[in-house]
């Protein structure tokens, strides 16, 4: 690539170049930008983008971005650090503006400010601090790189009052936009590209990603083509496949040293079956240490660095694992894809662009495996979260394909609480819980956030007042196939309400539901819970002698149209003992916006039946 841009601008192509007139020149802030302390059509934002402006130059092929940014409030300050993708030469510069004792002061941008960091090849992110930045700061940053961006966004998390994109057309390099988002653009031609006054993007509860709605374009290669040079890059997925396997930190970096073969016969000397071995394979893999980053590539040009320094990207990782499935003869084929914070992949268009992520699939015993050993957390026969994104492409030799990439299993959780109440409202007993599939996971991740268990049992009393535990054991913790099992002693004192003769009792205890997540009177996007949701309770409460159930909620089984989602809560007195049964159940992964009126409304009935308490009294 790198040689082509050289070529083109030596023999001197020139592409037309637009001539209108820039809306923003780097450097030349008005006082009135500076003296702005609010922002008139959404008085709430703590920072606006008063101006952002990308002009592809097709002289020397490259792209000019400027954004120049308002802090208006204290928490707009996060708005002063930026990155960007951009190749091994980029020109950056920065100016901050101040209005001091009416004056404008400007501190400028040093190379000290700027990390840049690389992540594959010749790709590196330069991370941008400001210097000098307060409330009523105004920011420039101009970054000048070769070719287009993958990415221009019309819309931030912060209002934009006017962005505007040129892209001039030219016959060497064939490149498609698509574009995305619910707001519309103000004005739109074949080159120039405005939007005006666009709100900032709001986050709602049970959002896929934000990257599927927000407005913005996605910019992919198709080809290059000139004089007697030509390379497709996304004109069709098979174009697609046939570039990644012949590249040097993809298909051809699928490289084995010594120590990976190694470990493979160690593998094969220890198991007696293919999924036994497939099984070792991907527990062998899954013990590096992923460093965070989805990218699509690998690090380096061989995988044996990365197996012998136990630490590599996504595709560092699940490459390996490919590598070593296919030493052994099993067959594997690779997946690639979006992962959910990137957006989902386009039915329609192939992406070189939007593709972050690969995975493993592989067939044995009339079983399909697809398989991810970038999370610690996650067994075999479940793909993490990240992965649940609608569909993968299949990159395979001799045939490409849709995969499905959506979960196999749900996200279970099953209760039993054995208590004992006494006269002074003190409720005691034990608690039993086993997390299931998606649940285990969870629970799994969330545990390992805390520095130790008695970490963990504090962040449990904290959120939930009254509340003692002790003899807490946890079964199962390290073994990723089998269900999380919790059991503990428990003591709580704020569930019940003394009124003399009788006593309100609150039987949902830590388990309450407290807010409705879907408070607004209307969606935008559609609500996604990613996997199926089952949570199970079943209470028994000893209540003390000589009192008795005065009054019980009503039993309640309840479901959306479909059985799309359902409640059923039952509560019973025999004797001094209180039985109560409660299923919760979400029996879709995705609802529109046409199901969220009732959505909205299932929740508000879950947190009623939640809220009524039992009526207990001394028994005349």
């Amino acid at each position: 690539m790198k040689q082509l841009l050289l070529t083109l601008i030596i023999t001197g192509l020139l592409f037309p170049v637009f001539s209108q007139k820039a809306p923003i020149k780097f450097g030349k802030v008005e006082k009135k930008d500076l003296l702005m302390d609010v922002y008139e059509p959404d008085t709430s934002a703590p920072a606006v983008v008063l101006c952002e402006y990308g002009f592809f130059d097709g002289n020397d092929l490259d792209f000019n971005h400027i954004i120049r940014v308002k802090i208006l409030k204290n928490n707009g300050l996060q708005y002063a650090d930026w990155k960007f993708v951009t190749g091994n030469k980029a020109m950056i510069k920065g100016k901050t503006f101040n209005l001091v004792n009416g004056d404008i002061e400007v501190e400028k941008l040093s190379k000290s400010d700027i990390h840049r960091t690389r992540f594959h090849d010749a790709y590196y992110v330069q991370s941008i601090a400001m210097p000098a930045v307060k409330v009523g700061s105004v920011i420039d940053i101009q970054v000048t790189y070769p070719l287009i961006p993958s990415e221009w966004y019309f819309q931030r998390d912060i209002p934009v009052a006017h962005s505007e994109l040129i892209l001039t057309s030219n016959q060497y390099i064939a490149f498609r936009k698509n574009f995305f988002g619910l707001e519309y653009l103000t004005s739109s031609t074949d080159d120039r590209y405005i939007a005006k006054n666009m709100p900032a993007f709001k986050d709602e509860p049970y959002m896929s990603s934000k990257e599927n709605y927000i407005t913005k374009f996605e910019f992919d290669i198709l080809d290059i083509k000139i004089e007697n040079y030509y390379k497709a890059y996304t004109k069709s997925w098979e174009h697609l496949s046939e570039f990644l396997e012949k590249h040097d930190y993809f298909g051809l970096a699928l490289n084995s040293n010594y120590n990976i073969l190694q470990k493979i016969k160690e593998i094969e000397d220890n198991s007696s079956s293919e999924k036994e071995k497939i099984i070792a394979a991907y527990r062998e893999v899954q013990k590096m240490h992923f460093n965070d980053w989805h990218y699509l590539f690998t690090s380096e040009r061989s995988l044996g660095p990365v197996f012998d320094n136990k630490e590599g990207n996504s595709s560092d990782i699940n490459l390996l694992l490919y590598l070593m499935l296919d030493r052994m003869e099993l067959n594997p084929d690779i997946v690639v894809l979006s992962t959910r914070s990137n957006g989902m992949l386009s039915p329609v268009f192939p992406s070189l662009e939007r593709l972050n992520h690969c995975i493993v699939k592989i067939d044995v015993d009339d079983e399909t495996f697809l398989l991810d050993a970038t999370d610690h957390y996650t067994p075999y026969y479940l793909l993490p979260k990240k992965d649940l994104n609608g569909k993968g492409r299949l990159i395979n030799r001799k045939s490409s394909g849709w995969v499905d990439l959506f979960p196999q299993k749900k996200h279970t959780t099953k209760k039993l609480l054995r208590l004992e109440l006494s006269e002074d409202g003190v409720i005691k007993g034990t608690k039993s819980c086993v997390y299931e599939d998606y649940s285990a996971i969870e629970f799994r991740s969330n545990f390992a956030g805390f520095e130790n268990r008695d970490a963990f049992i504090q962040s449990l009393l904290k959120s939930n007042p009254g509340l003692s535990i002790s003899d807490l054991k946890i079964e199962n913790l390290s073994e990723n196939e089998l269900p999380v099992k919790l059991n503990c002693e428990l003591e709580i004192t704020e569930k019940t309400m003394d009124l003399g003769s009788e006593m309100y009792l609150f039987p949902f205890l830590c388990e309450q539901i407290t807010e409705n997540p879907f408070e607004t009177p209307y969606r935008k996007t559609p609500v996604d819970f990613i996997y199926q949701i089952e949570d199970g309770m079943t209470v028994s409460i000893q209540i003390p002698e000589g009192w008795e159930v005065a009054e019980a909620p009503q039993p309640v089984n309840m479901s959306l149209p479909g059985n799309a989602a359902s409640v059923l809560c039952q509560v019973a007195a025999f004797g001094n003992t209180i039985n109560m049964t409660y299923r919760f159940m979400m029996n879709q992964t995705l609802y529109t916006k046409d199901q969220y009126p009732d959505l909205k409304a299932f929740y508000e009935q879950v947190l009623k039946i939640q809220e009524q308490p039992i009526l207990l009294k001394k028994a005349e």
